[in-house]
């Protein structure tokens, strides 16, 4: 009798520590589950943040382009020597081209860094793909001011020696 109640006081007490473990579990798996969609909202917000940056970036470049463009037609149009300038122009599309390419696509990276297993490794990768979409983007600035300056020298040598303005405007 004795050693049936001890018996049955450690199945109890088993069966005790067991539903503890079980709840513990529980509790460990909730709390994964809710930092796992925190995390994912982080990186939604930090990739959105990132990617409008990036967006206007490439308008404002894209503008600029534009607005360069109808200057150098202008200038040659003066009879000023361009061919230096829109070779820098040539390479600021393609770097720009090459940026809106990769930003065109980062919403499926980002969506495979939510979706992911180990975010963290998953988020180092869209970081890369954002590296090189900001290296795109300032070598498309660097072609800017390079054919900016090759207008200047090109309207200086050309004009009057007073530059691209009053080149432009007469």
């Amino acid at each position: 009798s004795r050693t049936e109640r001890a018996e049955e006081r450690r199945e109890q007490i088993a069966s005790s520590s067991e539903a503890r473990t079980e709840a513990r579990q529980e509790r460990t798996e909730e709390r994964r589950a809710a930092l796992t969609i925190r995390t994912q909202e982080r990186i939604r917000n930090l990739a959105a943040n990132v990617s409008n940056r990036m967006d206007a970036a490439v308008d404002r470049l894209s503008n600029i382009i534009r607005r360069l463009n109808t200057r150098i037609e202008k200038l040659a149009v003066a009879g000023i020597d361009t061919r230096e300038a829109e070779t820098h122009m040539m390479t600021a599309q393609e770097e720009l081209n090459g940026a809106m390419a990769i930003l065109a696509d980062i919403d499926s990276v980002i969506a495979g860094v939510t979706s992911s297993e180990t975010p963290r490794k998953a988020w180092n990768d869209a970081r890369v793909t954002y590296k090189t979409a900001h290296t795109h983007l300032k070598n498309t600035h660097g072609a800017l001011r390079a054919a900016v300056a090759a207008l200047k020298d090109a309207a200086r040598i050309t004009g009057d020696g007073s530059g691209v303005r009053s080149a432009v405007s007469n």
